[in-house]
């Protein structure tokens, strides 16, 4: 199997990526470049993207030997949740981000009404306020953010940042609201 799922532990804020080992219908083993902190018994999200969207699975951690991690699935089918916006994948766009006037360029992953995930070289922590500006065919989009979640992968220096919008101008939402829109519905008519 060729699948890398994101372990997310909401209990600590912590994300872990791991390559599926095995797989069948009620259990899943998970290979993890290095130990991960947690423990039999606790339950987890296992994220997957799929056509485009990204799939949410609550699981309870079985059993670790090693790097691998084997977990029993408590749910089979694509999660609604509420408190969750409908997101869309984004490619080839930016988003500069300052962090204490050190300014770098990331990639966005995905983004939703309520928030974005950047994928950069930025050593960032969860609870940081950054400011973001990106230039989308709507126009240039200024607003506040918070490190909501950190995904950092062993093997790779970049790190993927879960950012909420905190703060934004009505002119920069309603631009910013239009462009998530528009992408949804591009992914959605894609598949």
């Amino acid at each position: 199997m060729d699948e890398k799922l994101t372990l997310a532990c909401l209990e600590k804020q912590t994300e872990y990526v791991g390559q599926v080992a095995t797989a069948d219908h009620s259990q899943v083993s998970l290979d993890f470049m290095n130990p991960i902190d947690l423990s039999p018994g606790q339950k987890v999200d296992l994220i997957v993207e799929r056509d485009g969207q990204l799939e949410t699975i609550a699981a309870e951690l079985k059993a670790i030997d090693g790097n691998r991690c084997s977990f029993t699935l408590l749910t089979h089918a694509r999660l609604v949740d509420d408190e969750r916006a409908p997101r869309a994948v984004t490619a080839g766009l930016t988003v500069s981000i300052t962090l204490n006037s050190d300014t770098i360029i990331g990639s966005l992953c995905d983004v939703s009404e309520s928030g974005l995930r950047v994928r950069s070289l930025g050593d960032y922590e969860v609870g940081q306020n950054l400011l973001l500006q990106m230039e989308t065919e709507m126009g240039n989009i200024s607003f506040t953010g918070r490190v909501a979640r950190l995904l950092q992968s062993a093997d790779d220096e970049c790190c993927d940042a879960g950012i909420q919008i905190m703060e934004m101008s009505r002119l920069d939402r309603a631009r910013y609201n239009h462009f998530v829109f528009c992408l949804i519905n591009r992914t959605r008519r894609a598949s």
